[in-house]
């Protein structure tokens, strides 16, 4: 397959002959792959190489197009051409060093060109930044500027793989590899474009870490119990607690005692008395009851009153023979004479879960 990077024969021509099996092989990966695979990587001597996204497009535009020619897409092409032989040499160079030594200085002879042209082409990519931040077009120039500095930094890699000597030889190579002079890339960005480029990064790092959070959120809510799952969960510790401060309580609370004529100290007219815990029914002998005046009707009911506390009790009823409520005492509100004039103004109730003993 016959490949032509640039039309006018210029200095980068001379990079073509290193270059041309790699542009080759990534022509074909074009042809043959999707570009969601591409994002993936090339694969060269076991390794991927990785292909931005916004690289992959253009370049698959173009061939699609027909802009085989385009400068730009002769810069990007050579770019990754240069990814993949780099990766191929440091292969070669980690072979030789762990084996024999027959080819070792063809593979640092090849690591310098490497280096060469890495630099020869950060000047060109400098370049393209500046045409992009002149034409307005910002976005286009933070891509490359990422391309350059991805550049950049297999550049200083391949340097430190080389001798004093090897680079300075490698330094005076880049000019006969480009038509971009040395200086270009000190002063192509003027400095009024520092600003804008600063704040594009800026803009691209807090997209990133928007991106991370998102991810963390993400990753979070895939570990969130179900909603049935939370329900189930309160359900449980409903239960809990009601077993934990109703039932269990209830059911270890000593049983009240059944309270009888003898437990009260003074008991006299008490004709029975019948217990249903928290609650009492005494039955008072008439006669007994009307020859008290009303201090001696409260002071009997209170000191009933008394041996109920003690015992837990919450309430109390009494009534004559006849089944005629005189009086009641209840915790909360203490003790209540029921004389015919309060009986006539407001009946008195019993709580509807008391019930009145039967017969039996």
């Amino acid at each position: 397959m016959s490949t032509t990077i640039l039309k006018a024969p210029t200095r980068a021509h001379r990079r073509q002959p290193a270059l041309d099996a790699y542009v080759e092989q990534l022509h074909r990966y074009f042809a043959e792959s999707e570009a969601a695979s591409l994002q993936e990587g090339i694969d060269v001597a076991g390794r991927r190489v990785a292909v931005e996204p916004w690289v992959a497009d253009a370049l698959r535009n173009s061939l699609a197009f027909g802009l085989g020619g385009d400068a730009q897409f002769a810069l990007l092409t050579q770019a990754v051409a240069l990814r993949m032989k780099i990766v191929d040499d440091a292969s070669q160079l980690k072979r030789e060093l762990s084996g024999p030594t027959r080819k070792l200085y063809v593979v640092q002879a090849e690591l310098m060109l490497d280096a060469a042209m890495t630099m020869a082409l950060l000047r060109e990519i400098q370049q393209a930044i500046d045409d992009e931040v002149r034409a307005g077009h910002m976005d286009r120039a933070k891509q490359w500027t990422q391309l350059k500095n991805s550049m950049h930094g297999a550049a200083t890699g391949l340097k430190s793989t080389l001798a004093d000597a090897e680079r300075r030889r490698a330094d005076v190579l880049t000019d006969d590899l480009t038509d971009q002079p040395a200086v270009a890339a000190e002063v192509a960005t003027p400095s009024r474009y520092a600003p804008m480029m600063q704040k594009l990064a800026a803009e691209d790092a807090e997209r990133m870490r928007l991106a991370r959070v998102r991810h963390r959120a993400l990753v979070a809510l895939d570990h969130l119990p179900s909603r049935t799952e939370l329900l189930v969960a309160f359900l449980a510790i409903a239960v809990a607690v009601w077993l934990g401060f109703v039932k269990l309580p209830e059911h270890f609370r000593t049983p009240l005692p059944l309270l009888a004529a003898k437990d009260f100290p003074r008991s006299d007219g008490f004709l029975e008395i019948e217990a249903h815990p928290p609650s009492l029914y005494i039955t008072l002998d008439s006669a007994t009851w009307s020859a008290l005046d009303r201090e001696q009707r409260t002071h009997l009911v209170r000191t009933a009153s008394s041996v109920l506390l003690t015992n837990d009790y919450t309430g109390a009823w009494m009534r004559t023979e006849e089944g005629r409520p005189v009086a009641q005492w209840l915790s909360g509100s203490g003790v209540q004479l029921l004389d015919e004039d309060e009986l006539r103004k407001q009946p008195v109730a019993e709580p509807a879960d008391q019930l009145e003993p039967d017969d039996s």
